[in-house]
């Protein structure tokens, strides 16, 4: 009895040993299912990861191809190019035919664009350029309501007095519209640099802007797999070409050309023909609601330069044209597409505004 008795508590001891064992290994069976369901979950993530790699190289590939296409086409060949160009042709017939002031090589001489955190930018005192937001501020996170902005401005100063200038306001707020707005106005900008050279008359310009403009909208669109993943942007811009005329020609004149109002020309006034050049030309090109204004010194009066295009005061939302995708097929809404044109004397000033009246807020 008393063997019996000193058993006990060997017994007692196994017994609680075993039970700590059997739980310890029905832990780790449950650990060992944890690891072996997270592994097959990685398993899936790695499948995925290696799958959208394959993908990001087959879009890169596409991507390249395209870009290849478009830098090896050529624009005068291409039916976008060309029926775009005599379809608006029309409205290059305002332009006069005065012998312009030839480019002197590698012309380029000062350059501006922005905007850079709404800081000002100032050209020799006589180039000023900014942009602003008047948006409030968001309590929640600090930041102006409507960043980034999207508007853009660039400007290109030549040695022989040419002069190329653009501005595009992106139509709505974010990425898709700041890129917009930036690919079309680079685009249009280095479309102009490299064809001013063509420009032996003021009547030559038409053509090339009417180009630089559907340059812009391909620009906008051209890599996109699906083309309403692009935004879209307003613009005008164009050159400031000094010319030569005979004496006894008018200065002061302001004409443009609308696909959809027609021609308008404003009052002229005389003034004596001088030196070389004999004045400057402003032709422009627009698609939306920027503004381009000229101060005449000698009159001291403001002409809107781009009268008329902005017609729809009722509707906030619509500029009345814009390129990117907007209409059907990925098209851009060129309703109020127009060329301007306004003879200028070298004390004058031209003033480019977005539409700021829209929607109160980003003035360029």
């Amino acid at each position: 009895a008393n063997d019996d008795m000193a058993t006990l508590p060997q017994l007692a001891v196994q017994h609680v040993a075993d039970s700590a064992l059997r739980e310890e290994i029905a832990a780790l069976k449950q650990e060992l299912a944890k690891i072996q369901e997270r592994k097959e979950k990685l398993r899936a993530e790695l499948a995925a990861v290696d799958t959208r790699e394959h993908e990001v190289v087959a879009e890169i590939q596409m991507r390249k191809s395209s870009l290849r296409h478009i830098k090896e086409a050529d624009p005068d060949d291409a039916a976008s190019y060309a029926s775009t160009i005599n379809k608006f042709s029309h409205l290059c017939n305002i332009l006069p035919p005065y012998p312009v002031m030839q480019p002197q090589p590698l012309a380029v001489v000062h350059t501006i664009a922005g905007p850079a955190d709404e800081q000002s930018c100032t050209l020799q005192g006589c180039v000023f350029a900014q942009t602003v937001s008047t948006y409030p501020i968001s309590h929640s996170t600090n930041v102006k309501l409507g960043t980034p902005i999207c508007d853009r401005y660039s400007l290109q100063v030549c040695a022989d007095g040419r002069t190329i200038i653009c501005i595009s306001d992106g139509c709505n707020w974010g990425k898709k519209p700041l890129e917009a707005s930036r690919r079309a106005s680079s685009k249009f900008v280095s479309s102009l640099i490299a064809a001013q050279s063509k420009i032996t008359r003021i009547s030559d310009a038409g053509a090339l802007l009417l180009q630089a403009l559907v340059e812009a909208h391909n620009e906008i669109v051209y890599d996109k797999t699906d083309v309403w993943e692009a935004g879209t942007t307003t613009l005008l811009g164009g050159f400031i070409l000094p010319f030569k005329k005979g004496s006894g020609k008018k200065h002061g004149i302001v004409r443009s050309m609308s696909a959809s109002c027609g021609f308008h020309q404003s009052k002229t006034m005389d003034t004596p023909s001088s030196d070389e050049p004999d004045g400057y030309a402003c032709v422009l090109i627009g698609v939306g609601d920027c503004k381009a204004f000229h101060w005449s010194a000698a009159m001291h009066r403001i002409t809107d330069i781009t009268r008329g295009n902005r017609r729809n005061l009722n509707d906030p939302s619509d500029p009345g044209g814009r390129i990117g995708p907007f209409l059907e097929g990925g098209l851009p809404d060129l309703r109020n597409l127009c060329i301007y044109y306004q003879e200028c004397s070298a004390d004058d000033a031209i003033l480019f505004v977005r539409w700021f009246a829209r929607v109160a807020s980003n003035a360029a």
